[in-house]
Parts: structure tokens; C-alpha cells; sequence
């Protein structure tokens, strides 16, 4: 979460069918160790209907957060901290352990572009994941944006790259105990905000969602408030 507006183009969230098995299974994949917070309500909503989810998370985020003092050199022992941190946040939202793979952060595109054998890399590593433990296949996937107006609202003058309400098609909604075990997940990062964000970022964050967590799908137009009855596929 290097840059707190950056999730708007954040590419996210893939479920994945059991082939009529229950309980479903999901997997959730994000670049750094707390960008799950961004849809925390949502796991935490789907792990109390007994839905088995799957945290991949590509970068062990070394550099840390500049302006948060915790006093721990980046480098390794900060990695190791991250790591217990993403562990608290899954055990707080009901999830499985997170997988931490070792991808070098702001690395993608710099060394070739277009960055394509870098994507091909990523996506043998989280094949590699899914086969050593998530039943089925992806059925869908989708990647994060927020309604632009409500954004802009938020953040006043900070440029963003807002998504339009009308592409933002499923809306799963969340309950009050569903959004306190977000606020608990969120509290593990501590080397990541100061104590008084820890309080009031999920509230903001309950303001802008408005009790739903907006995705835009992938492909097509599927729209719906629950991940595993899409209509329009």
C-alpha cells in the first residue's frame, strides 16, 4: 500500500469454484502485505459463510512506509515483521494463512518492457499455489476501482483515477460484525500506519464503501451482490 489512492487500478480478487463442493473457495491476490485491507469486509463476509479463502500476496514489501517510525531497519527483519502482520490481519478476518511470495517490490517493467515474461513468472508462482492447495479452477476475476464522485469527495484535490459507478457491477455487502473483524485485521499493521490511521482509516473507509465492497468484472458484464451467483456470465 505504498500510496493509499493507488488501489483504484488495484488488480485483485479470484474466486474459485469447487465443482459443486461446498464450502466454496476463493483467492484473493494483492502486491503487498495489508492491500487485502482494501476488501477486508468482503473476506471477512465470505469466511463467515464457510468460504475457504486464499491470500497470495507477491511482494514481501521490504522498504517499509516512509514517515512511520517503528524501528526496524528495512531488509529482511522488516520482511519478517510484514509477514507476522499479514498473519494477524487473515487469523483477525477468518481466512487461511497468507502465501508471501518474493517478487521484488516497484519492480515490474523496469528491467523489459512490455513486462511480459515478468506477468508470466507471477502467474506460474500463483498456478504453483493453486494446484499445491485450492481445489477447482479461477471462475472469475476481477480487480478493485471506487466510485470516482465519492473518492474525489474523500480526498479533495489529489489527483486519482476514478472508475465510473455504472462499470462497478457487483456490490457485495457487509455487516457491522463483518466490518469490526476488518477493523481488527487492519490494527496488525502497525509498521505500516501511525496509531492514530490504525483508528481512523477503516472508519473512513466504512464512509466511502457505504456498507458494500464495488468490484468491475474482468470480462463481461456480470453483476450481482454475491460472488458465487453472478448473473450475465
Amino acid at each position: 500500500m505504498k500510496h493509499f489512492v493507488s488501489i483504484v487500478l488495484l488488480l485483485g480478487l479470484a474466486p474459485v469454484a469447487t465443482a459443486q463442493k461446498s464450502p466454496h473457495t476463493m483467492m484473493a491476490v494483492f502486491a503487498h502485505p495489508d492491500d487485502e485491507a482494501f476488501i477486508g469486509p468482503l473476506l471477512a463476509h465470505y469466511a463467515r459463510q464457510g468460504a475457504k479463502i486464499h491470500l497470495i500476496i507477491m511482494t514481501q514489501d521490504t522498504g517499509g512506509r516512509p514517515g512511520v517510525s517503528h524501528g526496524i531497519p528495512s531488509g529482511p527483519e522488516l520482511a519478517r515483521v510484514r509477514a507476522e502482520e499479514a498473519q494477524c490481519s487473515c487469523r483477525e478476518l477468518g481466512i487461511e494463512s497468507p502465501v508471501i511470495l518474493e517478487f521484488e517490490d516497484d519492480q515490474l517493467g523496469k528491467g523489459v518492457r512490455p513486462p511480459w515474461d515478468y506477468i508470466a513468472r507471477a502467474e506460474h508462482e500463483i498456478t504453483q499455489v493453486v494446484q499445491s492447495g485450492a481445489e477447482g479452477a479461477p471462475r472469475q476475476l476481477f480487480y478493485f476501482g471506487f466510485l470516482k464522485d465519492r473518492l474525489s469527495a474523500w480526498h479533495g484535490q489529489e489527483p486519482i483515477s476514478g472508475v465510473d459507478g455504472s462499470y462497478l457491477t457487483v456490490r457485495v455487502p457487509y455487516s457491522k460484525d463483518e466490518f469490526v473483524a476488518f477493523q481488527k485485521s487492519f490494527k496488525c499493521y502497525k509498521t505500516q500506519f501511525l496509531p492514530e490511521e490504525l483508528e481512523t482509516i477503516p472508519r473512513q473507509l466504512d464512509e466511502l464503501w457505504g456498507g458494500r465492497i464495488y468490484l468491475r468484472p474482468w470480462f463481461g458484464a456480470v453483476r450481482g451482490d454475491d460472488l458465487f451467483t453472478l448473473k450475465g456470465q
